[in-house]
């Protein structure tokens, strides 16, 4: 029994290459608990930084410190 996916959908980024190719993408963003913010971000990433990504969520940029994510998965286009 095999099971075929699409590479890539709802793929998990954890490295700065991946960061950075799916530069533009939309994203789904699990914050850990220290995050002042929601617990949950659905947006489009467009920025990487060593240390933080940035997402836009509708028309705000949201900042997220690299160690208060506890997840960032691709979102599967609609």
């Amino acid at each position: 029994h095999m099971e075929v996916s699409s590479p890539g959908l709802d793929r998990v980024l954890k490295k700065e290459r991946d960061f950075i190719r799916f530069l533009g993408y939309g994203v789904k963003v699990n914050t850990a608990k220290g995050f002042a913010g929601p617990r949950k971000l659905n947006g489009v990433l467009v920025a990487y930084q060593p240390d933080s990504i940035s997402i836009k969520v509708e028309e705000e940029i949201i900042e997220i410190p690299r160690e208060q994510i506890s997840m960032v998965r691709l979102r599967p286009e609609e």
